[in-house]
């Protein structure tokens, strides 16, 4: 590793975070909106749950290792600070030490991310997860405020509309047809007719009052 590399910081750090996490929410909507859409068409609401639960599990467990691992040896938010993940020796990771050093993170967060914490403090600014799979990160670019600002932007009009979406062509479908459904096999209510109202008793007629003789 050459004598003036740059190491990304804690901060930087903590902002492709924020980006990637970002992404990743991004990603998964879309994928979810796009399965309940096909799922609707085909009338297969119920594997909406399999397909949701398959969605929100691969795609943040393959998200950083297959970026990390890729030609560019970053994640768009890493991208976007100028930061990009090596070995020690500076070279690109293979997938599978990649994928090791995302389940490391689990460890960097326990407890209470402290683990992440400490790429404040080394000298190579290494988070726990880094030293255990050695891996650094390392600068080779400027991180520009301005991306990072419009990439929020971006990604919260994206997260809103998605929602938004999600909701209203897939959830809101979805349910209004599970309704439907109990109604029509619920058993039809019977009517009780009500008792027919009795006439008041008629007044017996007075009898008449006896003449004198």
């Amino acid at each position: 590793m050459a004598q003036d590399t740059q190491y990304g910081g804690f901060w930087a750090r903590l902002e492709a975070l924020i980006l990637d996490d970002a992404i990743v929410f991004i990603i998964m909507l879309a994928a979810l909106l796009a399965i309940g859409a096909v799922a609707a068409a085909v009338g297969m609401e119920s594997m909406m749950g399999v397909a949701a639960s398959l969605v929100v599990t691969f795609v943040p467990l393959l998200y950083w290792p297959v970026l990390e691992s890729s030609r560019r040896q970053a994640t768009f938010g890493k991208r976007i600070m100028g930061l990009e993940v090596t070995d020690l020796e500076g070279n690109r990771l293979s997938f599978l030490r990649a994928f090791l050093r995302s389940l490391a993170k689990i460890i960097s967060s326990i407890p209470f991310g402290l683990g992440f914490l400490i790429a404040a403090f080394t000298a190579r600014k290494q988070a726990l997860h880094d030293i255990i799979v050695k891996t650094l990160v390392v600068r080779t670019g400027p991180s520009q405020l301005w991306k990072v600002i419009v990439a929020l932007i971006v990604g919260l009009v994206l997260m809103v509309a998605s929602a938004a979406g999600l909701f209203y062509y897939v959830l809101m479908p979805m349910f209004k047809k599970g309704v439907d459904s109990a109604m029509k096999g619920a058993p039809p209510m019977k009517t009780i007719p009500a008792p027919a109202a009795k006439a008041p008793p008629q007044a017996k007629p007075a009898a008449p009052a006896p003449q004198a003789a």
